[in-house]
C-alpha cells in the first residue's frame, strides 16, 4: 500500500504539525469535525498518520480527512484517502517518519455537503 501501515481508528500518538476544523451548514444546523496530523511508534517504528474526529453532526454531512505524503520537498506526493465518516472518530493510514528533509507530511479534510472546501495542516 505504498509504504502506509493500516491503524486503527482508534490509533492516537503525540499532536504535530497542528489541526484545523471543518464546518458546514444547510442554513439551519451547523455540522463540524476536527483535523490533524499525529505520529508514534507502530510495531516499532516512528510514523505519522491523520486523524478526524467528528464535533457535532445533525444531518447528513460527510467529512472526509486524508493524507500527503512528499519524499522529494513537495513537488511530488502520494496520497492516503481520502476516508470519509459520518458521526466518528477516523484515522489514515501510517507512514513512517524520516530524518530526511525531503520527507514531509500534511493531513486535509472536508465537509460535504456545502460549500466548506478543503483545509489542510502545513507540511511538517
Amino acid at each position: 500500500m505504498n509504504g502506509f501501515t493500516d491503524i486503527p481508528n482508534s490509533q492516537t500518538g503525540r499532536g504535530i504539525a497542528g489541526g484545523g476544523l471543518v464546518s458546514t451548514s444547510n442554513g439551519q444546523i451547523v455540522a463540524s469535525a476536527s483535523y490533524g496530523m499525529q505520529a508514534g511508534y507502530i510495531n516499532g517504528q516512528e510514523m505519522g498518520w491523520g486523524y478526524l474526529q467528528v464535533h457535532s453532526t445533525n444531518w447528513h454531512t460527510h467529512f472526509e480527512v486524508w493524507m500527503d505524503v512528499t519524499n522529494d520537498g513537495g513537488r511530488s506526493w502520494i496520497q492516503c484517502g481520502p476516508f470519509w465518516t459520518l458521526n466518528s472518530r477516523i484515522t489514515t493510514a501510517a507512514y513512517p517518519t524520516s530524518s530526511s528533509p525531503s520527507r514531509a507530511f500534511r493531513v486535509c479534510g472536508s465537509a460535504y455537503p456545502g460549500n466548506a472546501g478543503i483545509a489542510c495542516t502545513n507540511w511538517w
